[in-house]
């Protein structure tokens, strides 16, 4: 028996004397670090699978702490409402646009940055700034080929790096 089966199940004894249950079929294991074993464990009778990534509270979390799989589901999800917004800019008053980009494209996409912000590298973090400066030429009408230099200052908008850092 490993010694993490027998800190589980230390867990899983303090759990079931003040009440808490554990749900084994919502149950993952992840092992985060350079040396990754990928063993399942088994605790009592129940065998509780390793995972390469695991979804907690909206964010989700690799084993090498990454975050390429959240990136990438936030970038693609605001592309998707990007494409829809554009469709529909000419027919929203310029108030309500501002607050369906933020609203439905900035923030979410930013969501959980503060887990995940000091540990993206670069490549990251540009597309990030490449789906946030398609917003701004969306609400200005502009192409995805013009410059967005003065747009960040129209709209006081702060670059992605400057806000994930801060």
């Amino acid at each position: 028996k490993s010694k993490t089966s027998t800190d589980v199940e230390k867990l899983l004894d303090y759990s079931n004397r003040n009440g808490l249950k554990m749900n084994f079929a919502k149950t993952k294991v992840i092992e985060f670090g350079r040396k990754i074993l990928g063993e399942h464990l088994r605790v009592l009778e129940h065998k509780i699978p390793s995972v390469k990534s695991c979804k907690i509270l909206g964010v989700t979390f690799d084993a090498n702490m990454k975050f390429k799989t959240h990136i990438s589901k936030s970038i693609a999800a605001a592309n998707y409402r990007l494409f829809n917004l554009r469709q529909w800019r000419n027919y929203l008053p310029p108030s309500v646009l501002l607050a369906l980009l933020c609203n439905l494209v900035i923030y979410p996409m930013l969501y959980g940055s503060g887990a995940w912000g000091s540990c993206l590298d670069h490549s990251q973090m540009r597309r990030l700034q490449v789906c946030q400066n398609f917003a701004a030429k969306i609400f200005f009408g502009r192409s995805k080929f013009d410059s967005n230099e003065d747009f960040f200052k129209r709209l006081e908008w702060v670059p992605v790096e400057k806000k994930v850092s801060y």
